[in-house]
């Protein structure tokens, strides 16, 4: 038997592993459950609880989200194993449907994502779901008719039920953390890492507006159930409301959060159904981390939800008004509940003073996501530690839910008619009554023609018609209204084109016609039209585009690889060069890599949000001596260097001109590989117009890359071809070491990394001269550093420097020394107390510097440490936070000196210095302190004599002290500018602050 201890609304496991628990009343005492789960009989309330061991993910992997089906047959969970599992929700429910072996547990496995899958969430019509993930990427699945199917290569069952990905969200450049459904289903709000909030119109795929206002990691969006409001959270300590008519903010509430801990999964608030308040995440009030609750008009915290000793990091309102058993004649009362990183759950009535229960020992880690059932009185929670329980009460413990119409009716009472929705909606249920007290109802509007939303160049969105429900079957006519003489709904418009025009017929360069197949929904639901990924603009992180630009008010057509040998592409015949004048200028982007990050300077793939560089990713785990080497592609494409000074696009320009009155090519120049069973077609085009062609009849291809100077093509037979901006090939076919694992290019040199961990460095910038620069191992990253399995490698690209770096899935990064001949690990978990890790900032005085190599390493890191819950900063045994944060500083200073990093190494020293001079420049910071100043001092004079030794003691007597650092910061100048004045902000070090600075205008004596 599994033995429960009760405090008054408390639940405490003893051990054991019963399945449900009774609550007692306050005259009777719990005796305990049966492990079979059977309650004992007697008088009182019921708290049904499971946790059922077949729900869970591949190895045990965490659970980030869970979410019911709005009709309470079916959840969805998210896991760390990359994918989406649909559950038999009355498995959960009822014993004998679980044990029954011809109904199904789990109904599909969804694996499209590549990373982390961190939300899952049903629309409000059942129809659709969504999935948010570390990849960047928003996926919308659609049930479609008939049976699923397995998933090519996986070992997961057959799917039951037919999800299809019918729908691509991409427009973030970081993980996306949480994603929430308008009430309407008509607008899909997904929150991200990069600071944005992206507005989805989830029927066409477009971008109804980003919002720009957190200055930090947004990991919550919950929209108003009036629809009026969107409020989200962000680790800038701050929640918006943003108003959804004009996108404007509403309030920024900052005062609950300005004691909160810096680092949370998630953040993911909730709207109470009655609309008059927002719950937030992650407040704390002495003595307790708490959940506050900000009202709906003046969005003040007036309460919170207490008693926490870790940050709430997820709420989740009932769906349910309830009106107590004995008060039927009393306004309605919402159920909340709250889960936390400190393993606990609470669920609270707004009409109690204390919770209906506490969930103590049900979990081991976080509670990091919750939904409730349909009909509001079952609970299911989720936890990192990779499991799922379900929590069930009665009307004896929540009160009498309320029916759907007396739930619509008192909105209406409330708010206006919601069904009629002839006017505006009142932003603050005090105006309902300030009108029926003057009567003065508002004035409906004006009809006024439906519109596609669209944004323009004041990121202002025109005011939306009432839409449609997806999915609502479309009226025949007049025939369709209702009987009782209410207007029937607007038909809806047919967005799925005749089977005949979604046909797609290619010519392959056999000269044979294919056509794709394109699935049909049947006559049930027609499937939502696939359009192209959303393009990104290539300006820097952080920055917006200019007003009026393309990228600013208008989704731009992507430029897809030439078709070889398609009409209008302009054929070729194979080894043949052909030149053509561009009909037209074309601005459209190029492709988007896989993570959605746009293509830039050197071709191959984005890598860690910094550096103009493009990788070519490979898949697998490099836990051997080997780095593992994927299969050749279908097809390959990178983007080039495009404008006036790319010697591609002015080698065809040149050509081109020769033609008279043929206009030049304007875009961006494309190289693309296309492999048959035993060649490759290479192709070179510029604003979608044929450059030069170029058949490897050898072997197919396998990676890609190129810059301004030069493009490379590696093959499957472990050589590389290179050739010339005019299409010429430079050399025969350079033999490598083994085949390609990772490309990269950048400036005039060209990095490789192949499956025998040799990784090579090419410098092709200047034709008749090209070099080998370096030839190094990485198999030490591979075995050495971690306990095996090692995670998989995830690319290599040179820095700025010149140095390669080495990324890893874990985020660990490592940059090769080239005078110690080792590498060295610049980015990784290792101070998550840090004060620079938790808000993952660079300081404040760094303004602008986000956008540098060295952090752009950090963010990555810290992205994916994200998926490994908060055990590392409640873990024990670590240094004190201000300690921690020392030694990350310094560490920092070592990586951004390393990268040759100039504006972070200011920024750093800066932060650096400010911090010993916060400790003191008595005790453990004197000796740090001093050895700073001395060493950025260097000797009095050239050299160092016997007397200047003693006093420039952090030199340690070296004559050939260097002057400058990071690549060409001179050090006596940093020492003035930065050190010196951030050291006499504490006059502590006043003595340490004059003695330097004498020193220094000696030095500057002497050396003139």
């Amino acid at each position: 038997d599994h033995n429960w201890a009760r405090t008054p609304s408390r639940f405490q496991a003893t051990g054991g592993s019963a399945r449900r628990v009774r609550r007692a009343t306050h005259d009777e005492r719990v005796v305990g459950v049966s492990s079979r789960g059977e309650e004992r009989r007697g008088s009182g309330s019921m708290v049904h609880i499971y946790k059922p061991e077949f729900v869970k993910h591949d190895g045990g992997s965490p659970i980030f989200s869970v979410d019911c089906h709005p009709d309470g047959t079916r959840m969805a969970t998210a896991g760390g194993d990359q994918k989406v599992k649909l559950w038999n929700l009355e498995a959960l429910k009822k014993r004998e449907v679980e044990a029954d072996p011809n109904v199904p547990r789990v109904l599909a496995t969804l694996s499209d994502h590549f990373n982390t899958v961190n939300c899952v969430r049903f629309s409000k019509n059942g129809r659709f779901l969504a999935s948010g993930s570390t990849d960047s990427n928003v996926f919308l699945y659609e049930k479609r008719p008939g049976p699923g199917r397995a998933q090519f290569g996986s070992t997961d069952e057959p799917n039951v039920e037919n999800w299809v990905n019918c729908q691509a969200l991409r427009g973030h450049v970081s993980d996306v953390i949480d994603i929430a459904w308008a009430p309407d289903d008509s607008m899909l709000a997904s929150c991200s890492l990069d600071n944005l909030i992206i507005v989805w119109d989830p029927a066409t795929g477009q971008r109804v507006t980003t919002l720009k206002g957190h200055t930090s990691f947004v990991k919550g969006v919950a929209w108003d159930p009036i629809g009026k409001f969107l409020a989200t959270q962000a680790d800038d300590k701050s929640c918006i409301v943003w108003r959804v008519d004009d996108w404007s903010v509403v309030s920024k509430i900052t005062e609950p959060y300005q004691s909160s801990m810096g680092a949370t999964f998630s953040l993911r608030l909730s709207w109470s159904p009655d609309g008059k308040a927002v719950t937030t995440c992650n407040s704390y009030k002495k003595p307790s981390h708490t959940a506050s609750v900000l009202e709906r008009g003046d969005w003040g915290s007036k309460f919170d939800f207490v008693g926490h000793k870790g940050p709430v990091v997820t709420v989740r309102f009932s769906p349910a008004l309830f009106k107590a058993e004995e008060k039927q004649d009393a306004p309605p009362h919402t159920v909340i509940a709250c889960g936390s990183q400190d393993c606990k759950m609470t669920v609270w009535a707004t009409n109690r003073p204390k919770p209906v229960c506490i969930v103590k020992t049900c979990f081991t880690q976080s509670v990091v996501d919750l939904c409730w059932s349909p009909d509001g009185y079952s609970l299911i929670a989720c936890s990192t530690d990779g499991t799922v329980a379900i929590f069930t009460f009665d009307e004896k413990e929540l009160g009498v839910a309320m029916s759907d119409e007396a739930k619509v009716g008192f909105l209406s009472e409330t708010y206006g008619d919601l069904r009629r929705r002839v006017g505006p909606i009142l932003e603050d249920p005090s105006l309902l009554r300030f009108e029926q007290q003057h009567g003065t109802p508002g004035k409906p509007p004006p009809p006024q023609p439906a519109a596609v939303p669209n944004v323009g160049a004041n990121n202002k969105a025109p005011k939306r018609i009432a839409p449609q429900a997806m999915g609502a079957p479309a009226p025949a006519g007049k025939e369709n209204a209702s009987a009782n003489g209410t207007p029937a709904p607007a038909p809806v418009v047919n967005r799925v084109a005749p089977t005949a025009e979604l046909q797609m017929e290619t010519r392959g360069v056999d000269g044979r016609r294919r056509i794709m197949p394109v699935p049909q929904g049947g006559t049930a639901a027609a499937p939502m039209p696939m359009p192209l990924p959303l393009p990104v603009p290539a300006f820097p992180a952080g920055s917006q585009a200019p007003a009026g630009s393309p990228h600013h008010s208008a989704l731009k057509r992507r430029i897809e690889p030439t078709q070889m040998g398609a009409p209008g592409g302009g054929g070729f015949e194979p080894n043949k060069r052909v030149t053509y004048a561009a009909s037209g200028a074309d601005h459209s982007r190029g492709p988007l890599d896989s993570r959605g990050f746009p293509p830039s300077e050197g071709g191959g793939g984005g890598f860690g949000g910094g550096g103009n560089l493009y990788l070519m990713l490979a898949p697998g785990s490099s836990g051997g001596a080997q780095v593992p080497t994927r299969p050749a592609p279908v097809t390959l494409h990178c983007q080039l260097d495009g404008g006036d000074e790319d010697p591609f696009a002015a080698a065809a320009a040149a050509a081109a001109s020769a033609e008279a009155g043929e206009p030049e090519a304007v875009g961006p120049t494309m190289l693309e590989a296309r492999n048959s069973e035993r060649h490759s077609d290479v192709v070179c085009s510029t604003a979608g117009i044929v450059r030069w062609t170029d058949r490897c009849s050898e072997s197919r291809a396998t990676h890609i890359a190129g810059t301004k100077s030069f493009a490379a093509v590696f093959f499957e037979n472990c050589t590389v071809q290179l050739y010339t901006p005019a299409g010429r090939r430079a050399m025969p076919p350079l033999v490598t070491p083994g085949r390609a694992a990772f490309v990269s290019a950048s400036g005039g040199r060209l990095v490789a990394v192949t499956g025998d961990c040799s990784l090579i460095v090419w410098d092709l910038g200047v034709p008749g001269q090209e070099t080998q620069v370096m030839r190094e191992s990485v198999a030490s990253l591979l075995s050495g550093p971690r306990a095996p399995p090692a995670p998989p490698m995830v690319g290599v690209r040179l820095a700025k420097c010149g140095s390669p770096i080495a990324q890893f899935a874990d985020g660990h990064a490592y940059v090769f020394h080239p005078k110690l001949k080792s590498w060295a690990r610049v980015a990784d978990q290792s101070f998550p107390r840090s004060e620079f890790t938790t808000r993952l900032r660079l300081p404040a005085a760094a303004g602008g510097l986000g956008q540098g190599e060295l952090h752009a390493l950090q963010v990555a890191a810290a992205r994916a440490a994200v998926g490994m819950g908060p055990s590392a900063l409640l873990s024990g045994g670590a240094p004190a936070p201000r300690r921690e944060t020392g030694r990350h500083l310094e560490c920092l200073l070592a990586a951004a000196d390393m990268l040759g990093s100039q504006a972070e190494y200011r920024a750093w020293l800066r932060a650096y210095s400010r911090h010993l001079a916060a400790e003191g420049a008595e005790g453990h910071a004197h000796a740090p302190l001093r050895e700073m100043c001395m060493w950025l001092l260097g000797p009095l004079s050239g050299g160092v004599d016997a007397g200047d030794e003693e006093a420039a003691s952090g030199v340690s007597g070296h004559p050939g002290w260097v002057d400058t650092v990071a690549g060409g910061l001179k050090k006596r100048a940093l020492l003035e500018e930065i050190v010196l004045p951030a050291l006499a902000t504490n006059r502590a070090s006043q003595r340490l602050v004059g003695e330097v600075n004498e020193l220094l205008e000696e030095a500057k004596k002497r050396s003139r």
